[in-house]
């Protein structure tokens, strides 16, 4: 019934060349319907000839597509059907082997930021796919899985490159633009071919451009209109309100999580432990570690877990007993399962002037209690900001390089930093204003391509679900709920009616008239 409704819906535009498209599935029905309506959307625009890039093991998941009319596939990776590219194996291994020959010769740092192939920066996705599981940034190894990890990554890279050679598409549409699976990989090949490399995502339509590959999508430097003269009033009142939590941001979506308790919850308890001569106190806020740490471009720690060791291991050996260091576990750190070893790390260093922040106590409660915040590229850094307090950052942040922020350029600059911490002036009411602006941006995402509510995809509920269970410290997908209502709207709605369909419509009509 679903089929036969949305095949009466003539998404196809016949009077148009014909050109091909791309769909990466992620294997999520959230990703993938996102994306499903924009080649729906695009096909108004396009004559388009869509091919779903996909992998053996989803063969029963991509039933999911054959609703939507999508029946062309493309496979690209398996382990049991190695005979079917003998040739482009055999070129791989030895690509492998060359490749592993100087990882062990340069090592994962030179890895993670210079390692390319076909002038395509891969090597932050490899290892970022190899640290995500099984806690494997603890003690990165250059071992036959990290090189099994290396061996698929380029198998899919070359896969894909003769894919996008042969069919030549003109829109590729992807479901994340990290790790070296067919998504991020494909990402990284768009750009490289100039080809229009899209994510639809409940709220907005990102456009993959070239600069992200070193500093991330959100870079704000990079964003035109973040220059916009907007009112000191509106940034103020915009800044004011989120302290209050009566905004939910774009920017993060555990800000409501970090600020869950009440005000008043072992705060004053907390304060005593402060002596009275302590010439600053720095907060230290760690990522999740599991969390695709190179998304955001490039780092000068290897990744978020060895700048939080290195970090505590230098100021507990360069003891400063003016400086009191307060850390403060992330989160998000229960859905990685990283709680106990985020403790075990913590309770190797702790001393008199090293301490962990208990739990209920919210980040915005910490933030007027400490001169300044250590994080890789965290929100906290612009959260300081706003106030006037200058964030130390181990890495590009969304809002680095902007005049706000302590960048430093490598780990001896970043610890010759930490060890003169105590001569860090504040920030002027000039750079808390430009802080509060481009926290403004990423709050608003003023400078991404908004759509509009759908009526037919269940998204509200969805991030309801979500946001519960992220107060609850518990994991839920929804994922299945979601797609089986957004099922049920289908049947009473249509999709070319849709406005989030439309807007989709026309973000791409944009995209596609100006190049």
């Amino acid at each position: 019934m679903i089929k036969k409704k949305i095949s009466n819906n003539k998404h196809f535009n016949k009077n148009k060349t014909l050109s091909n498209c791309f769909l990466v599935s992620r294997g999520r029905y959230l990703n993938d319907i996102c994306n499903i309506f924009g080649i729906l959307a695009a096909n108004q625009i396009l004559n388009l000839k869509t091919f779903v890039i996909s992998d053996f093991r989803q063969k029963n998941y991509n039933e999911f597509f054959l609703r939507f009319g999508l029946k062309k596939f493309i496979y690209i990776h398996s382990y049991k059907k190695i005979y079917i590219d003998i040739l482009l194996n055999i070129k791989t291994l030895i690509k492998s082997i060359i490749s592993f020959y100087k990882l062990n010769k340069y090592g994962f740092y030179w890895f993670i930021n210079d390692f390319k192939l076909n002038n395509i920066k891969i090597g932050d996705l490899i290892y970022d796919t190899y640290t995500r599981k099984k806690h494997r940034y603890l003690m990165p190894k250059k071992d036959i899985y990290f090189f099994k990890i290396l061996f698929e990554g380029i198998f899919r890279l070359l896969k894909l490159i003769n894919a996008v050679n042969h069919y030549k598409p003109k829109l590729i549409f992807i479901g994340t633009n990290g790790y070296s699976y067919n998504d991020g990989l494909l990402m990284r090949i768009g750009l490289s071919h100039k080809i229009h490399t899209l994510e639809v995502q409940p709220h907005f339509l990102i456009k993959s451009e070239q600069f992200q590959t070193n500093y991330g999508r959100d870079y704000l430097k990079f964003a035109s209109n973040f220059i916009q003269n907007i009112k000191q009033k509106k940034i103020n009142k915009h800044y004011l309100n989120r302290k209050k939590l009566r905004i939910n941001p774009h920017y993060t979506d555990t800000y409501f999580v970090a600020n869950k308790f009440k005000k008043e919850t072992n705060v004053k308890n907390f304060l005593k432990i402060f002596k009275n001569d302590y010439k600053k106190k720095i907060l230290i806020a760690p990522h999740s570690f599991s969390d695709a740490p190179h998304i955001n471009g490039k780092l000068i720690f290897e990744d978020f877990y060895s700048q939080f060791v290195e970090t505590l291991k230098f100021i507990n050996k360069n003891k400063n007993e003016k400086i009191l260091w307060i850390i403060k576990h992330h989160p998000g750190n229960f859905i990685y399962n990283e709680n106990k070893i985020f403790k075990n790390i913590v309770s190797k260093y702790l001393a008199e002037n090293i301490i962990l922040c208990p739990k209920k106590i919210n980040t915005n409660d910490l933030i007027p209690l400490c001169d300044h915040v250590i994080t890789t590229n965290g929100s906290i850094g612009i959260e300081f900001a706003c106030e006037g307090k200058i964030p130390i950052l181990g890495g590009f942040a969304p809002y680095s390089n902007l005049g706000f922020t302590f960048d430093p350029k490598n780990k001896k600059h970043y610890f010759r930093t930490l060890d003169k911490i105590h001569k860090l002036k504040n920030l002027d009411n000039k750079q808390i204003l430009v802080a509060k602006k481009a926290l403004y941006f990423l709050d608003t995402a003023n400078y991404k391509n908004h759509l509009k509510k759908s009526k037919i995809l269940d998204f509200d509920n969805f991030f309801k679900s979500y946001n519960k269970g992220l107060l609850k410290n518990k994991f839920i997908s929804g994922q299945k709920i979601f797609i089986k209502n957004s099922f049920k709207n289908l049947k009473k709605n249509k999709i070319t009616n849709d406005p989030y369909f439309i807007s989709i419509k026309n973000c791409l009509e944009n995209y596609l008239n100006n190049g």
